[in-house]
């Protein structure tokens, strides 16, 4: 092998190393932000609370979320729910919309905050 095949193999194996150094090390650096679980989902639901008044279900209570990333650092989240003065347990969903970050979610659309 060529000095010069090897520097471009050695140039080659650095840029792998180092992408997937990125790709393993950028969610914990909090560069790449992780989607909302279900429980951040309810506890931004139930931190709006104070300013939703009548159009907030007080005993919604989320069963799932699937959330995706979206323009602005925000997330949609698809939901499913109940309400659990519901005698038949019906389970209904929904899309709403988050935006902060872990640990300080806000609902910014759906449910009690509107479209």
């Amino acid at each position: 092998m060529t000095l010069r095949a090897r520097q471009a193999a050695s140039l080659a194996a650095g840029w792998a190393v180092a992408l997937f150094g990125l790709s393993v090390g950028l969610p914990s650096l909090g560069l790449v932000q992780e989607a909302p679980q279900r429980a951040d989902v309810q506890k931004a639901y139930d931190a709006a609370k104070a300013s939703a008044g009548s159009r907030h279900q007080d005993d919604l209570v989320i069963r799932d979320a699937d959330c995706a990333a979206i323009p602005h650092s925000r997330f949609a989240c698809q939901i499913d729910f109940v309400l659990q003065r519901q005698p038949t347990g019906r389970l209904y969903f929904t899309v709403v919309t988050l935006e902060g970050a872990p640990d300080r979610w806000t609902l910014i659309g759906g449910l009690c905050r509107g479209p």
